[in-house]
Order: C-alpha cells, then structure tokens, then sequence
C-alpha cells in the first residue's frame, strides 16, 4: 500500500551503509538501493546484523539446555 517491494529467494550479502544510513543491500543478484531495509532473514537475521555490527538477539537452535549446581545462599523458590 505505501510503496514497499518484497523480493523473495534472493541472498542478500551486505547491508550497504554511506554516510551512517542504510543505502540498500547488496545480493547474489546485485546491488538494491533503497531508503529503508528490513532484516527479515529469519534464523539468518543474526549472522546478517554481524556484518554491519548490529546485534540481533536471536540464535537457531533446536533445544536449549541449562545446567546448573547449587548456589550458596540462594533461596531454592527462586
């Protein structure tokens, strides 16, 4: 409704950042200029946003485990 394309099946290597705003993308099928760029790589949005120093807090994986030991003075409720 607002003008925005979707391109789907298309690699996108870089972000490509002048001047500390986002300028487009560079892809396996060329270079996307663009005013805004939305990371919406799925489980591969991480490893994206690491290209250009932008943490995502999302990382793939099946199942989480947590190990722990007893903690010294630590209430067991908590």
């Amino acid at each position: 409704m607002h003008g925005a394309t979707i391109l789907e099946k298309i690699k996108v290597e870089q972000v490509h950042v002048e001047g500390g705003k986002v300028r487009g993308v560079r892809t396996d099928q060329g270079i996307i200029t663009a005013d805004y760029v939305v990371n919406c790589g799925g489980m591969w949005a991480r490893e994206l946003g690491q290209k250009n120093s932008v943490g995502v807090p999302l990382h793939a994986c099946e199942n989480y485990y947590l190990v722990t030991e007893a903690i010294k003075d630590l209430s067991s409720d908590l």
